[in-house]
């Protein structure tokens, strides 16, 4: 008997949780995802994830033949969803063709270079920028 009277306002609560988390999930549903960074024809893809005051978090996508331009990049990591290769140019001319793996994770150093996805296959990556204070 104790069971029963336990069980129909344990049921009660259970059922009201349950309506109260199906309209929070309504509720989310109706948040705007991340805002992708349209690029122009023959760029990479930027999507933010996580943009504040301490850290950047990028997931970009490049197509073969995508090209992302020459200029300042700060110190990241870079984690590689997809591999695949890049040729890397340097402002004194200077080239390096960059091979990676799925799931490799680098330290890049500030530089400055552009970046052509010289492979056959689609790369997807995770850029990381710590922001200083």
């Amino acid at each position: 008997m104790k069971q029963i009277r336990w069980f129909v306002p344990c049921l009660l609560a259970s059922s009201l949780l349950a309506v109260c988390n199906a309209d929070t999930a309504l509720a989310q549903d109706k948040v705007a995802g991340p805002k992708v960074e349209a690029p122009k024809k023959g760029e990479p893809t930027r999507t933010p994830l996580i943009d504040n005051e301490s850290v950047s978090v990028i997931e970009v996508k490049f197509l073969p033949g995508d090209v992302s331009s020459s200029r300042q990049r700060p110190g990241r990591v870079i984690h590689y969803i997809t591999g695949g290769q890049f040729l890397l140019t340097y402002p004194d001319g200077k080239t390096e063709v960059r091979k990676f793996k799925a799931g490799e994770t680098i330290w890049r150093a500030a530089e400055t270079t552009e970046v052509k996805n010289n492979g056959k296959s689609t790369v997807r990556l995770v850029q990381v920028v710590a922001k200083s204070k």
